[in-house]
């Protein structure tokens, strides 16, 4: 997968560069809209576009309407300190596929980037190119996060990864991690276990009857259904009427106020998008993203909360599943434009893949 980074701060080309370096995927930098052009024509799958280039506050909105006009199977996120709403709604309204404002963290940009990767059906690095190991300092990098380990489990991972979905024994595990020592299965599946959890939703431990594995990468996304049905699951009754309102000339909206009565809805209604809350009584919001992706990976998630947000929190919910996170504070247009763009990437993977 190749990524085209159009910026013209050349400290922050340098920082996204490693970012997606580390991560496995290879990129071109453009500073200014004549670069852009010149490196436009070699062809790429995504653009990391800046809307300010130099003095010019319409090259990255002109940029932008290029892109979707002449090359449409290029995907586009928007990376930008500027925070109007007005500006976020014209440049999806041209055709981005995200909005990112500066300053990020490196796991929101991986996250967003990997997640619409998906909704536009392009090809993520494989597995041998997201992981990275660095045998000095016993480190790794998972689509450029950093992980750092002790020897023994370093070396753990590292087995693990290169026998992939095949898996290895415990065995062999304890005799290569631990030099053939004498310790028991239990201790194996217990570090094994402590793993799982450094991880996270990075990569995917599996313990097969003492026999591990290691899986990293997301599952592919499927485009949703033609007929837009939204369910909104929130216990702020103010909120959903809110939401309803915005939302009633462009889809069919459906309520549930409670993370179980939601999951319930999921069944009844077959909604086409389920817009969620994350402070919810029953089922928390993250818990239940999680469930609805296992259920139907194909079903839209977005997170729309009052909760404080830092980067922990928008990268949690992306990695669970989520195709975008969102605040309560929003502008009506900008949601609107955001949700629109989503279910027009989803549309558009099914439209191709016939």
């Amino acid at each position: 997968m190749k990524i085209l980074i159009v910026e013209d701060d050349p400290e922050l080309r340098l920082y996204v560069g490693q970012i997606l370096r580390n991560a496995g995927y290879d990129h071109e930098c453009a500073a200014t809209i004549e670069e852009y052009r010149a490196r436009i024509i070699n062809g790429c799958d995504m653009a990391l576009l800046d809307i300010v280039l130099g003095d010019n506050d319409e090259d990255g909105v002109e940029i932008c309407g290029d892109i979707k006009t002449n090359y449409p199977s290029t995907a586009i996120i928007i990376v930008s300190g500027k925070k109007e709403s007005d500006l976020k709604v014209r440049a999806l309204n041209v055709g981005a596929d995200d909005y990112i404002s500066k300053p990020f963290y490196d796991d929101e940009l991986l996250s967003r980037i990997r997640r619409v990767a998906l909704r536009r059906n392009i090809v993520l690095p494989d597995a041998s190119e997201r992981i990275r190991f660095d045998d000095k300092s016993s480190v790794i990098y998972i689509d450029g996060n950093k992980i750092s380990l002790d020897k023994d489990e370093y070396l753990i991972l590292k087995v693990l990864n290169s026998r992939g979905e095949n898996g290895v024994k415990w065995e062999q595990l304890r005799d290569i991690a631990y030099d053939g020592s004498n310790i028991g299965r239990d201790e194996i599946v217990k570090k094994v276990d402590y793993l799982k959890g450094r991880l996270g939703n990075l990569a995917q431990l599996k313990d097969n009857n003492g026999y591990f594995s290691m899986v990293i990468g997301d599952s592919n996304c499927v485009p949703v259904k033609k007929k837009k049905r939204v369910l909104v699951i929130d216990d702020d009754m103010n909120a959903q009427e809110l939401l309803s309102g915005i939302f009633e000339e462009e889809y069919e909206c459906f309520s549930a106020y409670d993370g179980n009565d939601g999951l319930r809805r999921i069944y009844e209604v077959k909604p086409d998008m389920v817009i969620l809350d994350i402070r919810i009584p029953g089922i928390n919001g993250y818990k239940l993203c999680e469930l609805i992706k296992k259920i139907n990976g194909s079903l839209p998630v977005v997170f729309l909360t009052g909760r404080f947000v830092d980067a922990g929190d928008k990268s949690l919910g992306l990695d669970l599943g989520a195709d975008d996170y969102i605040t309560k504070d929003v502008d009506p247009d900008e949601l609107l434009a955001r949700i629109k763009t989503i279910v027009a990437a989803y549309d558009n993977v099914k439209n191709t893949s016939r």
